[in-house]
C-alpha cells in the first residue's frame, strides 16, 4: 500500500488540569467549581450585551493577558469554598503538560484512530487478508477494538447486494423459462449451464491476473441473460422438431445443427465488442476491465456448453422425466383400478 495516514500523525502541546477529587471534596470544592473558575479567568465569562446602531457585542469577563498567559499565574487562581475560604488552585489540582490531537473522531460515540491508505498494484482483497492477520497477532488493550471499514466494508456490502440480486435473477429467468416451456425439468437444463460457465470467469481472471470485483460481478448478472438464451433458442427449436414428428436423437443433432451459426454469430459478436475494454489500459481500466474480461470469457465458456452439454443434458433430463411420468401414471392407473 502507498499513501498511508494515520488521524493522530499532527499533534499539538497542550496543558491539562487534572483535580484531585479526594482532596477537592473534604475542602468542599467540586470540579465543576474548579473548571468554572479556570475557564473564567482564562476563556472569559459573557455577562451581558453591549447594543450600538442595531449591532450586539458580548461583554465578556476574564483576567488580563498578562495574567492569564503564565501557567503559574493561573495554578494560583484562588478558589472560593462553600465552606466560607478561598485557597490558590495548586492546593487541589497539579497541571500535566502532554500532546493531543488536533481533532477528535468518532463513531457510534466511540474515540476513532483512523489509519487510511491506497492500494498499489494488488488487489484489495489479498491486502486486507495480510493486515488482518497481522492484525491478530496483537494483543489489544482492554476497551479497544480494530475494524477494517472504508473501501472495503463498502465493497462488502456491495457484494452482498449483488448476492441477492443474483439469486433473485436466478429464480425469476426461471420462472419464466418453466411458463414459457409449461415443463419443471426443461428450464433446469438451461440452468444448468450457469454454474458451469463460471470455469470461464475464473479461466479469464486468472490469465489476465485480474480479480473478482463489483464490477465484474455485475457483468456476471448482466450476462445470464444472454448465456440462457441460447440454450432457449435451442431447446425451443429441439421442441418443435419433436412436436413435428421427429424422433427425440434426431431433433437433438439436428436442433444442435441448425442453431449453431445464430448461437455462434452471437456469442463472437459480443465477445469481439468486449475485447477493446477488456484490454484497455488507459484511466477507469481497473473498473471496465474486470467487467469485459468476466463477459467475454463467461460468454466463451458458455457457447461451448450451450452446444455440446445443452443437447446431452436434454436427452439425460427428458428420459429421466418419461420415466418418472410413466411410473407415476402406472401408480396412478393401478390406484384407480383397485
Amino acid at each position: 500500500m502507498k499513501d498511508i495516514e494515520k488521524s493522530l500523525k499532527k499533534r499539538q502541546p497542550e496543558v491539562h488540569i487534572v483535580v484531585d477529587r479526594e482532596k477537592a471534596a473534604k475542602l468542599g470544592l467540586t470540579v465543576y467549581q474548579i473548571a468554572s473558575t479556570v475557564e473564567t479567568a482564562v476563556l472569559g465569562k459573557v455577562i451581558s450585551r453591549y447594543h450600538e446602531g442595531g449591532d450586539e457585542y458580548d461583554i465578556r469577563v476574564r483576567l488580563q493577558a498578562p495574567y492569564r498567559r503564565s501557567f503559574d499565574n493561573i495554578m494560583n487562581l484562588t478558589v472560593r469554598s462553600p465552606l466560607g475560604f478561598t485557597l490558590p488552585l495548586y492546593q487541589v489540582t497539579r497541571m500535566d503538560k502532554e500532546f493531543g490531537p488536533t481533532a477528535i473522531k468518532r463513531k457510534n460515540q466511540d474515540r476513532l484512530v483512523s489509519i487510511t491508505g491506497n492500494n498499489f498494484h494488488r488487489d484489495l482483497g489479498t491486502i486486507v487478508k495480510e493486515i488482518q492477520s497481522a492484525i491478530d497477532e496483537i494483543e489489544m488493550p482492554e476497551r479497544y477494538s480494530c475494524e477494517i471499514g472504508g473501501t472495503y466494508e463498502d465493497m462488502q456490502t456491495s457484494f452482498q447486494d449483488l448476492s441477492k440480486a443474483f439469486i433473485v435473477a436466478v429464480i425469476l429467468i426461471y420462472m419464466i423459462m418453466a411458463a414459457q416451456f409449461e415443463s419443471l425439468a426443461q428450464p433446469l437444463i438451461v440452468m444448468f449451464t450457469i454454474p458451469l460457465s463460471y470455469i470461464g470467469v475464473i479461466l479469464g481472471l486468472g490469465i489476465t491476473g485480474k480479480t473478482l470485483s463489483v464490477p465484474s460481478f455485475m457483468g456476471l448478472i448482466i450476462l445470464m441473460g444472454i448465456v440462457v438464451n441460447n440454450g432457449i433458442v435451442m431447446i425451443d427449436y429441439i421442441n418443435r422438431l419433436r412436436k413435428g414428428g421427429m424422433i427425440k436423437i434426431d431433433a437433438i443433432v439436428q436442433g444442435a445443427s441448425v442453431r449453431l451459426r445464430p448461437i455462434l454469430i452471437t456469442s463472437i459478436t459480443t465477445i469481439c465488442g468486449v475485447l477493446p475494454m477488456a484490454f484497455s489500459t488507459g484511466d477507469g481500466s481497473a473498473m471496465r476491465s474486470p467487467l469485459a474480461v468476466a463477459v467475454g470469457f463467461r460468454l466463451a465458456v458458455s457457447t461451448v456448453l450451450t452446444l455440446f452439454v445443452v443437447p446431452s443434458a436434454y436427452f439425460i433430463v427428458d428420459t429421466l422425466s418419461s420415466k418418472i411420468r410413466r411410473k407415476a401414471d402406472k401408480l396412478v392407473i393401478g390406484a384407480e383400478e383397485s
